[in-house]
């Protein structure tokens, strides 16, 4: 279910038509819980056990995950974690004057930047000035039942984060804020920085309030980019239902009936029976908008009760509860979950698994060709469905941390050297772009430096101390059908390439030595190898390109880049594009780009040229060593020149991998870039020519 908060409602029916049959089950022993915690419910039950006619109320708390807005609250008959929700008997006598904060919000989740430094990648609006061009996002807010209250009013509040970082201690950002076009607040920052505005406004009235974030221009720079979180309206409102409901998250009331020091919880006892023994008057409050027959259920500390109201001309009052939780609304409102049933599977933590794959179920009844490949290699083999994952080590909640979970016991109890994940991935985990990207296997996000916070970063998972020296060689078939998978295993089976290699740059810049570093690299290759050149000082861009044409066409152990590229071209002047990859008809083992953002697995809209060179059937590449992020050439320098000596004949390319980086790891945190974002799709069990 959605991360909303509210109460919903699971009936006898919903549960039949997924295939679960409670009638005749205790409700005693009906329990729910969320992420292993018991939830409180509330059974409706003509008698002691489920029936046709029964159905289960429970709250939903707000929840938030990188990777999904589903949330699997779990039902169980054996009577463990029941929490009951009570009927507490207590009715109020005399309305008196009640409120709360209402809020108002604009804050959809439109765009994504790896640059993010909140918890949350995604913003809703972008707002570029250039010098003295101000430019403005303008939104209306609506504003339902507000009310006057001495002594406190309406607060607006505007997240920001500033995108644009020019260097100098100078504020890179000016942004002003407006209500109704009256200037309200102003702030000044600096940087690549989360910031909040907040204003005092009048008390809007009821329709809208129309709000405006300007950024000025006038900050001396070229242009001024500030990103907009979240827009917020935080106002008095009157207690008024709205589509049959009216949820409170904090009452402020004249009276209170419930004290803070309120009774234990009697059985079959008002909450506060004895807390106002002898007393007539019990304060209370009227929720106008609802039926006669509403539903009222309250949390003040002491968990929640499920409340009798006493029927008004102005709506039911319910006993009032300063700074009490309040759930109010009709029956059909209660919102109502999926239901779905769960399948028992065997623990995954049994055995020995030298090779371990971790997939989706779609392509788990066609990997036998790559099972008998490492079996064969003298390795045993352990296939596992990333839902079981989820399902023993997240409570069903479908999150990479599950997959770290697995892994971190797996390299230790099973002695899983090597990892595999099998599915294609996306940073769009819950389709806001709207093109029905999916991930099959979800990757964890690194941080490193003043830009990147969100690098997609699979070698994390075998690195469990995270001080980038991984304890197993971990590789991806990002493949996303199988028709994908099928053709990529065939080339996986062919990998056996001659001991030949194309080292490929473009031209050198004045910081930047490309040639200079590939033939460092070049020194430090395995004995045997042929090495061959196509560089943009030594040919020219035409040649160069014509040379990797050329290349491209033929059988290669190794092909290798240095220099600068993007998720779709090698270098600026491409020396290398994905369309150059059409039609060609050679394969290499395996494909080594060192340069930035080259193996970005995780774009939902479009394929890197590591997608380019796997995913082209019977040509391209069996294996692709690249990178995730933005990284420094003296780190690519420095991971490989460690790297190359580690490619012997018969080393495995995982391995390979995993041994530079953990001498790369032991020189400290300046390579973390490289550490973080150096990812090998492929099979990391594949030997080196």
């Amino acid at each position: 279910m959605g991360a909303a908060a509210g109460f919903q409602r699971v009936t006898h029916a919903m549960l039949m038509a997924a295939g679960v049959d409670l009638r005749g089950v205790a409700v005693d022993q009906i329990g729910l819980a969320f992420r292993g915690q018991p939830v409180p419910r509330r059974a409706h039950a003509s008698g002691a056990t489920f029936s046709a006619d029964s159905s289960i109320d429970f709250p939903v708390e707000p929840a938030y995950s990188l990777y999904t807005k589903e949330f699997p609250y779990l039902l169980r008959t054996d009577g463990v974690g029941v929490v009951d929700i009570p009927q507490d008997t207590l009715l109020a006598t005399d309305a008196t004057d009640a409120w709360y904060w209402a809020e108002s919000e604009y804050a959809p989740d439109a765009r994504y930047t790896f640059a993010s430094p909140t918890d949350d990648p995604w913003y809703a609006e972008r707002v570029l000035a250039y010098a003295n061009q101000p430019a403005q996002f303008s939104r209306t807010l609506s504003v339902s039942a507000p009310i006057s209250v001495d002594g406190v009013g309406p607060e607006l509040e505007v997240d920001l984060i500033g995108a644009t970082n020019w260097p100098g201690s100078t504020p890179d950002h000016r942004v002003e804020l407006r209500v109704d076009g009256v200037a309200v607040a102003s702030k000044e920052f600096d940087g690549l920085r989360a910031q909040t505005l907040t204003a005092k406004t009048p008390v809007p009235a009821s329709g809208s309030m129309p709000i405006e974030l300007r950024v000025t221009g006038d900050t001396g720079f070229d242009y001024d980019l500030v990103y907009i979180d979240r827009i917020a309206l935080r106002y008095p409102r009157q207690m008024v239902a709205e589509a049959g409901v009216l949820a409170v998250s904090a009452l402020h009331a004249a009276g209170d009936a419930w004290a803070e020091n309120a009774g234990d919880d009697n059985a079959g006892e008002s909450l506060l029976a004895s807390s106002f023994e002898g007393q007539d008057q019990i304060p209370g409050f009227v929720s106008a908008g609802l039926g006669s027959g509403a539903l009222g259920y309250a949390d003040t500390g002491h968990g929640w009760r499920a409340l009798s109201a006493v029927n008004t001309a102005g709506g039911p009052m319910w006993p009032a509860a300063a700074g009490a939780h309040y759930w109010l609304g009709e029956p059909t409102a209660l919102a109502a979950p999926r239901v779905d049933t769960l399948v028992e599977v065997a623990p995954l933590l049994q055995g020995q698994a030298d090779y371990l794959v971790i997939t989706h179920a779609l392509f788990e009844p066609y990997l036998a060709p790559l099972v008998a490949r490492q079996q064969a290699r003298g390795l045993s083999v352990r296939v596992v469905d990333v839902a079981q994952v989820y399902a023993q080590f997240n409570d069903h909640v479908p999150e990479a941390e599950a997959i770290q979970r697995f892994i971190d016991k797996a390299v230790a109890q099973l002695g899983a050297q090597y990892v595999l994940l099998v599915g294609a991935d996306s940073y769009d985990y819950k389709n806001f772009l709207g093109t029905g990207s999916v991930s099959l296997v979800p990757t964890r996000y690194g941080a490193y430096g003043d830009i990147v916070r969100y690098a997609p970063a699979d070698g994390l998972y075998v690195d469990r101390d995270e001080d980038g020296a991984p304890e197993a060689a971990i590789g991806r078939l990002p493949v996303r059908s199988v028709v994908e998978l099928q053709s990529l295993l065939a080339k996986l089976v062919a990998a056996a390439a001659p001991k030949r290699a194309l080292l490929v740059s473009p031209a050198d810049e004045s910081d930047a030595p490309f040639r200079a570093v590939h033939e460092g690299f070049a020194a430090r290759w395995p004995a045997g190898w042929t090495l061959d050149r196509a560089y943009v000082d030594d040919l020219g861009l035409d040649s160069t390109r014509a040379a990797l044409g050329n290349a491209l066409n033929q059988r290669l152990g190794v092909l290798s880049f240095v220099g600068h590229s993007a998720p779709t071209t090698w270098s600026f002047d491409p020396v290398l594009s994905t369309a150059d990859l059409v039609g060609r008809t050679g394969l290499a083992d395996l494909v080594v780009q060192w340069g930035c953002w080259n193996s970005y697995f995780v774009a939902p809209t479009a394929n890197t040229l590591a997608h380019g060179f796997l995913l082209t059937p019977g040509s391209g590449a069996a294996a692709v060593n690249g990178v995730t992020s933005l990284t420094d050439l003296k780190s690519h320098e420095a991971l490989g020149n460690l790297l190359h000596p580690e490619l012997a004949a018969g080393a495995r390319i995982g391995d390979a991998l995993r041994l530079a980086k953990m001498q790369l790891a032991a020189q400290g945190e300046r390579y973390r870039d490289i550490l973080i974002a150096a990812t090998l799709l492929g099979d990391p069990a594949q030997p080196v020519p």
